[in-house]
């Protein structure tokens, strides 16, 4: 799991694949890769909004590395929010999306 992250913050598509197809359906089996497999298809199809419920979840040491991507794939999202909702979407709503929770927020 902490290869995926690995390759997913250094946004190093080709060798992710790589790393995915030698894996053995035992090592692919294990909930923290698979966790980290569904990070990588959230971001892969920029699917915000699912990679922001998956963060709370990512098991282990998987969130200092998740965390990385986390800052990052919020700063994208908040432009995007940004140009789709300007200026109709509520501070409430963003924060939301962005997957603030109490004292983050």
């Amino acid at each position: 799991a902490y290869r995926v992250f690995y390759w997913l913050v250094y946004n190093n598509t080709a060798d992710l694949i790589k790393e995915i197809k030698h894996m053995t359906p035992h090592q692919k089996a294990d909930a923290a890769v698979k966790h980290a497999l569904r990070v990588h298809a959230a971001l892969d199809l920029g699917d915000y909004d699912t990679f922001f419920r998956l963060y709370p979840q990512t098991p282990n040491q998987g969130r200092c590395i998740a965390k990385h991507m986390r800052d990052k794939l919020r700063l994208r999202t908040l432009r995007v929010l940004l140009r789709a909702y300007k200026p109709t979407i509520p501070a409430s709503e963003v924060r939301r999306k962005l997957g603030f929770k109490g004292a983050d927020a």
